[in-house]
């Protein structure tokens, strides 16, 4: 699969995961080609987006944005040999 679109490589992994996290947050696609194009000074049209968006997968399981309501950015934890646990009653625990 071709990675290059108008010369610019979005076969990097970090380029990747940038494009898929602000498509997670909600970016819409002129907001994220005006970013990308802020960030690696060449210009990204929403087009180029748009295109990969769909090439990667990334838009299959999206949905539009509604500018009414909040949307909190979940914190994610890099990955590692541990286990989170939470809600513990041993040895204690309620009735109810």
């Amino acid at each position: 699969m071709s990675g290059h679109t108008n010369g610019f490589d979005w076969t990097k992994e970090e380029t990747r995961r940038k494009l898929k996290e602000l498509c997670i947050a909600g970016d819409s696609a002129s907001e994220i080609a005006e970013k990308f194009s802020t960030e690696f000074k060449q210009e990204i049209t929403i087009s180029m987006i748009t295109n990969t968006k769909n090439r990667l997968g990334f838009s299959q399981y999206l949905l539009a944005r509604d500018p009414n309501i909040k949307i909190y950015k979940e914190l994610t934890l890099p990955d590692d040999n541990y286990m989170i646990s939470c809600d513990e009653h041993a040895p204690y625990h309620s009735e109810l």
